[in-house]
Order: C-alpha cells, then structure tokens, then sequence
C-alpha cells in the first residue's frame, strides 16, 4: 500500500459497497477502498498481510451478517490478534436488535452505524467516522 490512507469495506452484499463507496468519493476522501466480501475472504486478507507484515488499513467497516464468518466472529478475531487490535472498527449493520450495538462496542468496536435508508444520513454518519479514524 501506498501512502494513501487504506480503509477496508468488509460487506457481503455489493450494492451496498458500491453505496459506500460513492458516498466516499462524492464527500472527496482520497482513501484507497479494499472490499472485502465474505468473513473467510477476511481472515485470508489479513492473516496473510500480519505474516507479510504489509500496512495494515487506517479503518475497517464491518457488516455484521456475513457468510462464512459473522461480523461478530471477526471482530473478536481482530481484537485477538496483537498485529490487527489496533485497527479501528466500525460495525454496520441493518439488524434491529436492541442490545447489539452495546454487544459490539463492549467487544471493543470503536462505533456502531445503524444501516439508515436515507443517503443523507448514511453519507454523514460515514464521513462522521471516517473523518474520525482517518484525519487529512
């Protein structure tokens, strides 16, 4: 990786990274954007960038349901391994369920985004953080 900022896009669903990804350019982020589309895809990416000891991303967007590896399984995975911990998490997530976002953040999350259907919304929150994790 170059100088440029890295920040990986762990969703399943494309549409969705795609979305993100306009949001990011539209808002002028000079950010180099990884997708990532599956938990085991994840691990791969990163157990092999840890053995090669490659930079690692500025900020990751977890969605929480993914296949093969649950957004929950990674992020303890991250939080376990003394190469990824301190990697910024931010958890995205469409599901409803009350005491998730207080389940990722005491798992050591750094924020939550609920999935909002408004782009307005969802662009902010997004430049909200990685405005955050990823100073100019």
């Amino acid at each position: 990786m170059d100088s440029t900022p890295s920040l990986v896009i762990i969703e399943d669903h494309e549409p969705d990274f795609i979305l993100y990804s306009h949001v990011i350019k539209d808002a002028g982020k000079k950010l180099e954007l990884i997708w990532i589309s599956n938990g085991q895809e994840a691990v791969d990416f990163f157990q092999d960038a840890v053995r090669t000891q490659q930079a690692m991303p500025s900020l990751i967007l977890l969605d929480l349901n993914l296949p093969s590896y649950s957004g929950h399984e990674l992020l303890r995975f991250f939080k376990k391994d003394p190469g990824l911990q301190g990697i910024p998490i931010v958890i995205l997530s469409s599901s409803g369920l009350g005491g998730e976002e207080s389940q990722v953040l005491s798992q050591g999350a750094e924020a939550f985004i609920q999935k909002p259907l408004e782009l307005d919304k969802l662009s902010e929150e997004l430049n909200r953080v990685i405005d955050h994790w990823i100073p100019n």
